[in-house]
């Protein structure tokens, strides 16, 4: 049971760091609506279906919104 544990933690983790990333998303094309297909181009090479909201592992979620940082609010 310890496994299934660590799971619902990690899916939890994920979760929390995507609803950021979500937030972060909205917010920036709300800024700037031209950079739509640049987004779902940088998301799809982290989901092929580009639905971020399916991603399930902390380590992907947080390195795309680490990256997402890096590529389009830090310039």
């Amino acid at each position: 049971m310890a496994w299934v544990r660590a799971a619902n933690q990690h899916r939890a983790i994920a979760e929390e760091i995507i609803s950021q990333f979500d937030s972060l998303v909205r917010t920036f094309l709300a800024d700037n609506p031209g950079k739509s297909d640049e987004v779902k181009t940088f998301v799809k090479r982290y989901v092929k279906s580009g639905n971020y909201l399916s991603i399930k592992e902390p380590a992907l979620a947080a390195d795309l919104l680490a990256k997402f940082n890096e590529k389009f609010i830090t310039k």
